[in-house]
């Protein structure tokens, strides 16, 4: 059966495009003023083309009565509905701007500070006004700056998340006009993003669920003034490689079940499988709820200073957004072990620490839950004259380092259904 309303489905597609572009857009505030009343005008622009064909389309009108009948408590939908016609016809939002700053030196003590600013305010006068009003020593380090965007209107929702309901709004809209048959539209070329949902599913997009939880923020070296992005990718197990294959390439392969302090010495077990056999590592995290592996990906590499900061910070951006209560990371690392030693060190792209001849390499796995159980553990090794690893000793401790506490902190945000919430 042909879909019934295809111009809705594009329609409904550049909703969800306008908001990837106010969100990348979140700490550029003219832009984001243009791509939030884009965003907007597009919620709008769906619901006419649903209302065009309803001449053409048997049960329309009761369908759209139903519809709209069913939002007529909800108050985004009120909201959006005069926030849509303030934005066409009259004015923009009248908007407020709430900001976090979070410096964090290069010893991983922290300064914080919360700041109510103009919403045209931008990062460096941000980063101005909270560094002549902190202590002469901060010099070097990173601010993570956190801003909320806020309509006067709706004064407890943060703009997207407001946007995340009216496009949930009107994908009931759009999915009613498909009832329960089977119907092609897969066939529309639309384009395909790894948050996006199939045509045919109207489901709130993955880009857009996690919005309650996590802010938005961007690193920034307090020395350069610049920004810094890490690259997160998220990593999915190749479907054609077989149980068989795994075993082929890496021997015992072994199956992740339980919570992370549980999996943790299995991880570490498989984890010297991989090292043995590709020489590294990959940097990679697995996050939890409760045994349930909810995620994984591969962060980059750190060439210490600032850059490691940003990436612990990534890390428990992660873990804010997705929920988790618990989260396992394996990697490489230089260790100050043998140190003296002048033999020249295999290189290869898995390490974050910065390269030095004089350091030793291990292998960790760190795993915590939101209950406060704690593990670490590090196995060193050698390389041999052709920079093959010759695996040493394991070691466990029950506590982390300084450089886990922004990805610990994230544990204690969490939805009150958490598997390791207390109380």
């Amino acid at each position: 059966m042909t879909c019934p309303v295809p111009d809705s489905h594009r329609r409904l597609d550049d909703v969800h495009a306008e908001w990837h572009d106010a969100l990348e857009a979140y700490f550029d505030s003219h832009k984001f003023r243009r791509t939030y009343n884009s965003f907007l005008a597009a919620v709008q622009s769906t619901i006419d083309t649903v209302e065009r064909r309803k001449r053409v389309i048997p049960g329309a009108e009761e369908k759209l009565r139903k519809w709209r009948a069913s939002l007529s408590a909800d108050r985004f939908y009120r909201w959006g509905d005069k926030a849509r016609n303030l934005v066409i016809h009259e004015a923009d939002l009248s908007l407020h701007s709430v900001a976090w700053m979070e410096y964090t030196s290069l010893r991983h003590d922290t300064v914080t500070r919360r700041m109510d600013v103009d919403p045209e305010t931008s990062n460096n006068d941000l980063l101005t006004a909270f560094l002549m009003n902190s202590p002469e020593g901060i010099r070097t380090g990173l601010i993570r700056v956190s801003r909320t965007w806020i309509a006067n209107s709706l004064p407890d929702t943060e703009l997207l998340e407001a946007g995340t309901h009216l496009y949930r709004n009107i994908a009931k809209l759009v999915g009613a006009f498909h009832g329960d048959g089977e119907h092609d539209c897969d066939s529309l070329g639309l384009p395909r993003r790894a948050c996006n949902s199939a045509v045919g599913d109207f489901a709130l997009p993955d880009c857009m669920a996690w919005m309650p939880r996590a802010p938005i923020s961007q690193s920034v070296d307090v020395e350069t003034r610049q920004g810094l992005a890490l690259r997160v990718r998220s990593v999915a197990r190749d479907p054609e490689m077989t149980q068989e294959e795994l075993e082929e390439r890496y021997g015992d392969y072994f199956e992740l079940k339980g919570d992370p302090i549980q999996v943790a010495p299995r991880q570490m077990r498989s984890a010297s499988l991989f090292l043995t056999v590709d020489s590294e590592a990959l940097p990679w995290m697995v996050l939890y709820k409760g045994c349930q592996n909810i995620a994984a990906f591969q962060i980059a590499a750190s060439d210490g200073g600032t850059s490691r900061i940003a990436m612990f910070q990534a890390m428990a951006e992660k873990v804010r957004s997705t929920g988790a209560d618990g989260f396992m990371f394996t990697s490489e690392l230089w260790t100050t072990h043998n140190m003296g030693t002048t033999k020249k060190i295999h290189k290869h792209d898995a390490t974050f620490y910065d390269l030095r001849p004089e350091r030793g390499e291990a292998l960790a796995v760190v795993a915590a839950t939101r209950d406060g159980r704690r593990l670490m553990m590090m196995r060193e090794f050698t390389r041999d004259d052709a920079g093959w690893p010759v695996l040493g000793r394991i070691t466990t401790h029950g506590r982390l380092t300084q450089e886990w506490r922004p990805v610990l902190a994230a544990l204690s945000h969490l939805p009150r259904e958490s598997a390791f919430r207390q109380g």
